[in-house]
């Protein structure tokens, strides 16, 4: 464990799929006064191969977005240089 401001933290090292691992907390004080808290079990389950919502379909929407946008900038940007250098010639 390690003080992080004022409370403290500490890392449970990665488990196995299946594990089932049991915890708890105990602090004592400078006066010896101790407290340990109830156990608390931690089953390790596998990971979820389920893509996120937003991969799945804010992603998509976006990068179509997006590509309307950088299109329309492109478009601009060429009928003004074409518009400017048409009036250059006149």
């Amino acid at each position: 464990m390690k003080k992080q401001y004022t409370e403290y933290m500490a890392v449970i090292p990665a488990q196995s799929e299946g594990t089932k691992k049991e915890i708890y907390v105990e602090a004592i004080d400078l006066y010896g006064n101790r407290a340990t808290s109830e156990i608390i079990v931690i089953n390790v389950e596998k990971q979820s191969t389920k893509t996120s919502f937003i991969s799945q379909q804010i992603f998509p929407i976006l990068a179509t977005v997006l590509a309307i946008v950088i299109s329309t900038i492109s478009l601009i940007i060429m009928f003004r240089k074409r518009k400017s250098k048409t009036a250059f010639y006149s």
